[in-house]
């Protein structure tokens, strides 16, 4: 009958007492040597997944699979009118994956260079296969629905509304978030922050912060009320906006964060499970650029950016060692910090915040993991 079956488990989240995924939707394995001979209208990946039925169960860690619970199931048509504006979507993800595989580089891939629809690491851990347009071995990936994107059709299921604004105020025009972005960025390039401001009707107060008044330049062009409202594509493709400014030399003042972590979750996690693995290989980034002309600043350009494959065994090092420092009861400020190397750092974000418990009983400061502001850059060069 043209249904895919699908079991997937779901987690509650303890203080919003929310569904959740446990994780991304996995499909069938990427044949490198023979997807890039498809197009999209008559792929197998769509061929056999546009009609889903997913059975859902209740994920418990100790418990074992016979005595999961199935609290309800679904049937999902990817081309149903509800899913319109997401198959855009899931369609130019598809085409990422399978022009970088034409291009040779299917082992640059990562799931955090598309949206909605991934190409996730598979098989034993360091597995590789050839590829059609290089020697290079590459990683064996499968198709994947992001965990973040599945999460918010788990909520949808269960009549859960998502918190937060949509990018696509018209439905008639269904476009990605790559081409919507650029349709509305565009026109502005070239033009200064009292443009902007003008144009847009933002009044521009005294004492006003730039960085503040850049964002607010950001959200108007692209029709968002701002503050801390959630841009539900942004949640769904687990995109993290940020607008930066580079000096006139290109030099990049800050250096980019990821969320806090507990001292006692961290040691408890392995790297491939981490979250900071996710973060660094599902998540993105949407850099939207300011240069500093004199006394101003222009808006320069944007890049929807993913941690470099090529840099993840430094960042698994790294990882590892931040782990085993911190079993070994070192001090939140004896962690390494950004003279250490020239990628990523620890370290809090404010000079006052909260603090939680480390393995040796003490309280620490909140830390996070960082993005060093010299990497960053080079994004840009």
């Amino acid at each position: 009958v043209g249904i895919e079956l699908k079991t997937t488990g779901i987690k509650i989240s303890p203080k919003k007492k929310q569904w959740g995924a446990k994780e991304r939707l996995s499909f069938s394995m990427i044949n490198y040597n023979e997807v890039y001979k498809e197009v999209w209208e008559n792929s197998s990946f769509l061929s056999k997944n546009k009609r889903l039925l997913i059975i859902f169960y209740l994920y418990i860690e100790v418990a074992k699979e016979l005595d999961s619970e199935i609290v309800f199931h679904k049937f999902l048509d990817l081309l149903d009118r509800e899913s319109s504006v997401d198959i855009v979507q899931i369609e130019k993800d598809w085409n990422f994956i399978i022009n970088k595989i034409k291009q040779g580089l299917a082992h640059e891939l990562s799931e955090g260079d598309t949206s909605y629809l991934g190409a996730a690491t598979k098989g034993s851990s360091g597995a590789t296969t050839s590829q059609p347009f290089s020697d290079i071995p590459a990683k064996t990936r499968a198709f994947a629905l992001k965990q973040s994107y599945f999460t918010a059709i788990v909520r949808q299921f269960q009549n859960e509304k998502i918190e937060g604004e949509s990018l696509f105020k018209d439905s008639k025009k269904p476009l990605s978030i790559e081409e919507f972005i650029k349709e509305k960025l565009s026109p502005y390039f070239g033009k200064t922050e009292e443009e902007l401001a003008n144009e847009l009707g933002i009044a521009i107060s005294q004492p006003n912060p730039q960085k503040q008044l850049r964002r607010q330049i950001i959200d108007k062009i692209l029709g968002l009320r701002g503050g801390k409202t959630k841009v539900i594509e942004f949640t769904k493709s687990q995109t993290t906006l940020k607008v930066i400014k580079l000096e006139e030399n290109g030099r990049l003042v800050e250096s980019i964060s990821f969320p806090t972590f507990k001292y006692l979750d961290l040691i408890e996690q392995e790297w491939l499970e981490s979250d900071f693995y996710n973060d660094l290989t599902s998540g993105r980034f949407l850099f939207i650029v300011f240069r500093k002309k004199g006394k101003t600043a222009v808006l320069e350009q944007f890049k929807f950016w993913t941690f470099p494959e090529e840099r993840l065994e430094f960042a698994e090092s790294f990882w590892r060692r931040v782990v085993s420092q911190i079993e070994d009861c070192c001090k939140a400020e004896d962690l390494p910090g950004l003279a250490d190397n020239d990628i990523m750092h620890i370290r809090p974000h404010t000079t006052k915040g909260s603090t939680n418990k480390t393995p040796c009983g003490d309280e620490e400061r909140t830390q996070s993991f960082w993005l060093n502001n010299t990497f960053i850059r080079t994004i840009f060069d």
